[in-house]
């Protein structure tokens, strides 16, 4: 796909998303988008920018997934992208789905030493699923596995910790309960 097709297509979407432009009388329209499960930093920079053309002075939260390796899937390491996903128009940035938590919390720790005090998010999936008998897939990681690296995230100092694949009211709820309970 050539960089003006990707842009035509990320130009379309977002403008289906994009509504009623802001009125900070009512609140009406969006203040946020949210570019998630991104494999490529060009991929990236190329949605925001469309995003910026619809919306400009939008806020935009721009994550990145990566695969096993700790790599996106085109080879990017967290030490690559770190300092130049920081130059992209982003308000924050972040790792959603990849591995689970324990690999998120891992791939972020990289990120914020090289991208120059960025906002850090996150919502990592549940764990890699997991196929069972009569094709039910099961994602590993327990509410309770969640709050603890919610804690962790916090103490890294990620802003917004959420969940993707494989979580429920159950995570989020646990997450919740164990920052409140947090010492600070």
């Amino acid at each position: 796909m050539s960089k003006a097709d990707a842009v035509n297509a990320f130009t379309e979407q977002i403008s289906a998303l994009a509504g009623e432009p802001v009125n900070q009388s009512n609140g009406a329209g969006e203040d946020l988008f949210i570019i998630e499960t991104i494999s490529d930093l060009i991929e990236l920079d190329l949605a925001v920018q469309a995003a910026c053309s619809l919306v400009p002075d939008i806020h935009i939260i721009g994550m990145i997934t990566f695969t096993r390796d700790d790599r996106t899937i085109l080879g990017d390491s967290p030490e690559d992208l770190g300092e130049r996903i920081s130059l992209l128009d982003l308000d924050a940035i972040g790792v959603n789905c990849s591995g689970g938590p324990v690999q998120v919390l891992r791939v972020l720790a990289t990120l914020k030493t090289r991208s120059r005090g960025m906002i850090l998010v996150t919502p990592p999936k549940a764990g890699c699923p997991q196929q069972h008998e009569g094709g039910h897939v099961h994602y590993p990681a327990t509410p309770s596995y969640f709050a603890e690296y919610a804690r962790s995230f916090s103490q890294l100092g990620v802003k917004i910790i959420g969940g993707c694949c494989g979580t429920n009211e159950s995570h989020i709820a646990a997450m919740q309960l164990s920052l409140d309970t947090q010492v600070r």
